[in-house]
């Protein structure tokens, strides 16, 4: 018994950050997520701006990490020919992903520094 209150207790204070959340940010929640089955990227319109991560970035007291993909140096604009062929070199090394919270390994390792 004990478990199902907890369990619904947790529930509601999900749905109650949801709520405040679609309130807060409607950009994220309305028609314009929906066009992006509820994912936003950097770029599209649903993306907050720079003024609203800052703003987010304040009620978690700066904790935020900017996190940049870990193959942004083998794309434009941000091509780096040397640095593309270093991680194409050490894909399957854990330490290149050691070094980025984007790695396709972040979730192993998501709490590591705890």
């Amino acid at each position: 018994m004990r478990t199902s209150f907890v369990s619904a207790l947790l529930g509601v204070f999900a749905l109650s950050g949801a709520a405040q959340a679609s309130d807060e940010y409607p950009e994220a929640t309305g028609a314009i997520a929906s066009q992006y089955n509820c994912r936003c990227f950097p770029g599209d319109p649903c993306w907050p701006s720079i003024q609203k991560w800052g703003e987010l970035n304040t009620t978690v007291s700066g904790k935020l990490i900017a996190t940049v993909p870990l193959g942004t140096p083998c794309h434009a604009p941000d091509y780096d020919a040397s640095r593309c062929q270093y991680i194409k070199e050490n894909w399957h090394s854990p330490e290149l992903h050691d070094e980025s919270s984007s790695s396709i390994m972040a979730p192993f390792y998501a709490n590591r520094s705890c």
